[in-house]
C-alpha cells in the first residue's frame, strides 16, 4: 500500500474515532470546510451614525469568500427591546452564526445564549457580553480601553490641577468593572487626585443631570472622566455639561459628540477602529461556522484616543469606511 492510501486509511480511521467520542476538533472541522454559511449581522439601531459604516463594511468584508451570504439587521432606533426582538426571531430562522452589536449588553444576554443553544454561534463586536455563551468577541479590551481613559485624563492635569471625578458603573461587580478599576489605577499611577465617584448605572438616563448637579459642587475640577457615553446620551438640554475651566474625557467615539469636542465642551474621546472590528467580526463569523478552532477566540483592538488634533483624520477614516474603503489611522498622514 501506498503512503498516500496509508495516510488516507488512518485520516479516516481517526475521523470515525472522534466522532464516536464527541470530539469537535480539526476531522470534524474539515468535513464542513465547503459548506454554505449564512451570517446575520444584528448592528445598532438605523439612525445610528455608525449604521452605514457597519452596512458598507458587511458588504466588502467577505468579498473574497465563496459560499458566504451577509445580511444586516437593526432596530429602528436605539431600543435594546428592539433588538431583543431581532435576535428572538433569529432562533426559528436558517442562519448559521450572528455578529451582534449590543446596543446594551446585559438587555440581550438572555436571547443571545438562547441562539448559543440552539446551535448557532454569536460573535459580539464592539462591546462584550461577559460571562455569556458567545463563542467570540471582537473588539477593544476593557482593560486597554480604561487604561487608555486614565492616561486620557492625565495629559488634562498639571502640578497646580490635579482633580478628577469618575463617572459611569463604578461598582466593583458592575458591567464596567474591569474598565473602571483599569482607569482608576492609571489615575492613581498618575499625578491624579480623584475627587469623586458618581455611579450612574442604575439609573443611565439621568446620568446628565447627575453630573451637572455634581458640577455646581465642584465648579473647579480639572478633569471629568465619562467611563461611558450616557451622560451625553441622556442630556436634553444639549448645553455644556460641565464649566469651561474643567477638561472631559468621555469613553466613546460617536460623531454625534464632535462637535463638542470641536467646542471644547470635550477634550478627549476614547474609540477604536470600527471598519476593521466590523470585517474582523465576520471574519471570525465564518471561522465559527465551519468549526475553525483558529480564528474563534476573536480579537482585541487597540484603542485609540481623538482630540482636536486628529478629528479631522477620524472624519475622513469615517467617510471612506461608508464607502467600505479601507482607511487606517494614518490616512491623509503621509505614511
Amino acid at each position: 500500500m501506498s503512503r498516500t492510501a496509508i495516510v488516507a486509511v488512518f485520516a479516516a480511521v481517526m475521523t470515525i474515532v472522534c466522532i464516536s467520542a464527541g470530539c469537535d476538533n480539526a476531522p470534524r472541522s474539515m468535513l464542513e470546510k465547503g459548506k454554505a454559511v449564512k451570517i446575520v449581522v444584528v448592528g445598532p439601531s438605523r439612525d445610528d451614525p455608525d449604521w452605514p459604516i457597519v452596512e458598507a463594511c458587511a458588504k466588502t468584508a467577505l468579498s473574497t469568500e465563496r459560499n458566504v451570504a451577509v445580511e444586516v439587521r437593526g432596530p429602528a432606533s436605539a431600543s435594546p427591546v428592539q433588538q431583543r426582538e431581532i435576535l428572538a426571531a433569529l432562533v426559528d430562522e436558517s442562519v448559521d452564526v450572528i455578529c451582534l452589536m449590543p446596543i446594551d449588553a446585559d438587555a440581550v444576554r438572555p436571547e443571545l445564549d438562547r441562539l448559543a443553544r440552539s446551535g448557532r454561534g454569536v460573535v459580539t463586536i464592539g462591546r462584550d457580553v461577559r460571562d455569556s455563551a458567545r463563542a467570540a468577541f471582537v473588539g477593544p479590551h476593557e482593560e486597554d480601553v480604561g487604561n487608555k481613559a486614565g492616561e486620557a485624563a492625565l495629559a488634562w492635569l498639571d502640578e497646580a490641577r490635579r482633580s478628577v471625578v469618575i463617572v459611569g458603573a463604578v461598582s466593583p461587580n458592575g458591567p464596567r468593572s474591569v474598565r473602571y478599576f483599569a482607569a482608576k489605577d492609571r489615575l492613581r499611577r498618575g499625578i491624579a487626585q480623584i475627587l469623586r465617584e458618581i455611579d450612574t448605572s442604575a439609573s443611565p438616563w439621568n446620568a446628565a443631570d447627575q453630573v451637572r448637579d455634581e458640577a455646581a459642587k465642584y465648579p473647579r475640577v480639572a478633569c471629568w472622566l465619562f467611563l461611558d457615553e450616557w451622560p451625553l446620551v441622556s442630556d436634553k438640554v444639549w448645553k455644556p455639561l460641565v464649566p469651561e475651566t474643567s477638561n472631559v474625557v468621555v469613553c466613546g467615539m460617536s460623531p454625534r459628540w464632535f462637535g463638542r469636542l470641536k467646542r471644547r465642551e470635550i477634550h478627549a474621546l476614547i474609540g477604536y477602529d470600527l471598519q476593521q472590528a466590523v470585517e474582523s467580526g465576520l471574519q471570525t463569523a465564518v471561522h465559527v461556522a465551519r468549526r475553525d478552532e483558529f480564528g474563534q477566540k476573536g480579537r482585541d483592538l487597540p484603542v485609540e484616543v481623538f482630540t482636536m488634533e486628529n478629528i479631522k483624520t477620524l472624519e475622513r477614516r469615517r467617510k471612506l469606511w461608508e464607502k467600505g474603503e479601507r482607511a487606517g489611522p494614518n490616512i491623509g498622514l503621509g505614511l
